[in-house]
């Protein structure tokens, strides 16, 4: 893909596979410590007594790896503790959290002086407060990563830093499509089902994001993360994502490529798709009982001579699979499913592979007790906002 860097979370008994695996590739870690979103960082010194011996640990461990990049402390925990807290008590636990990342800062550069350290905010509505406060007092950290998936917010996100964190790098610690957590900008069906962009339309995101947001800010930011690297079981199965659960490349994966130069830096081009793309995929319910057996058709344009494969899959509620029972017709474009699991949300999913590439997509239908409401064409839901 021509990236030069993956990013971790938090540590694993794989660690050192990982570490030499992207030294032989000449690949960097930004190596993750994960710190509770919901700790009592003004209370809990136990639990913080044992982060503070986990990045003893292994920065003394891996400090001269040849793919050691930095070390992250956290990830999104200055924003996530609202979940936990209310005001007043919230600004000090926020305020005792950037202390402990400030000493942890500085007990990391006594331990590995060649190596920046970060620590990572979400993008919301407070991130000036919390660029801010790490600003403020944690001056210790090196660069400020901010995970943004919204083009309103990574097109402001340059001059928020330069205002709200001064003299200081931030990075884009995670872009991608858009979110699926924010109702005002994720689009929905008429009964709240998630609408999830197709796989082709995805990458198309990954790669603008990329080049006329993240790039273009090139010295106020040290670069971008492309989240993430498998499809994430987070919102639906399919959300995120460079390859599917098999390895298979995804548009988004050859999206990257074309923008990051693949092993060739100087063979940046447009992403262009020559694979099968999933334009639509329609039913005409959005709800069902566990008597309805309904129809999801699919609108697939294929390259000329191209043959495909179509399959088709239910997720249930807390991503449960084996919970329907799926007939195709029409050559794969069309499905008959019925429902057979707890009541709740599902996901039907298609996947075309064809000769050059795959597209995917899927459709919310939820599964309910009572009957479901007449099928009329005004409740038809497509793959596209």
């Amino acid at each position: 893909m021509g990236g030069n860097t993956i990013r971790r979370y938090g540590r694993t008994w794989y660690d050192r596979n990982i570490f030499n695996a992207a030294a032989d590739a000449k690949v960097k870690v930004l190596y993750g410590f994960w710190f509770d979103q919901d700790l009592d960082y003004l209370t809990n010194d136990e639990k913080k007594q044992s982060y503070v011996r986990d990045v003893e640990q292994m920065v003394s461990a891996y400090r001269d790896h040849p793919g050691v990049l930095g070390w992250t402390l956290g990830n999104e925990v200055w924003g996530l503790l609202k979940h936990t807290y209310a005001q007043p008590y919230l600004t000090r636990v926020r305020h005792e959290h950037v202390r402990f990342v400030e000493q942890l800062a500085q007990r990391v550069h006594e331990l590995d002086p060649h190596h920046p350290v970060f620590s990572i905010a979400e993008h919301s509505n407070q991130l000036p407060g919390a660029l801010l406060d790490y600003a403020r007092g944690a001056p210790s950290l090196d660069v400020m990563g901010v995970n943004s998936y919204y083009t309103q917010d990574i097109s402001d996100l340059r001059d928020v830093a330069d205002e709200f964190l001064p003299n200081k790098p931030y990075a884009v610690t995670e872009f991608g499509p858009d979110g699926y957590w924010h109702d005002s900008r994720t689009p929905h069906t008429s009964n709240g089902g998630l609408v999830e962009a197709t796989a082709v339309e995805k990458a198309t995101l990954y790669e603008s994001r990329w080049r006329e947001l993240i790039e273009a800010s090139r010295g106020s930011n040290v670069g971008g993360v492309a989240y993430c690297w498998r499809d994430r079981y987070e919102g639906t199965p399919t959300w995120f994502g460079m390859t599917d659960p098999y390895g298979r490349a995804k548009p988004s994966f050859f999206a990257m490529a074309a923008a990051w130069g693949g092993s060739d830096q100087t063979a940046r081009h447009s992403f262009v798709h020559d694979g099968p793309v999933i334009e639509k995929l329609t039913t005409l319910t959005q709800s069902v009982t566990r008597r309805d057996a309904f129809i999801v058709r699919a609108d697939v344009r294929l390259p000329p001579g191209q043959s495909a494969d179509f399959q088709w899959s239910v997720v249930g509620p807390n991503f449960s699979r084996g919970v329907a029972r799926v007939t195709t017709f029409e050559d794969g474009r069309g499905a008959k499913i019925q429902l057979s699991g707890e009541l709740g949300w599902y996901r039907v999913e298609l996947k075309v592979i064809g000769d050059h590439g795959l597209d995917d997509a899927n459709i919310p239908v939820l599964l309910e007790s009572v009957t479901s409401t007449p099928s009329n064409a005004a409740q038809m839901t497509q793959t596209t906002p």
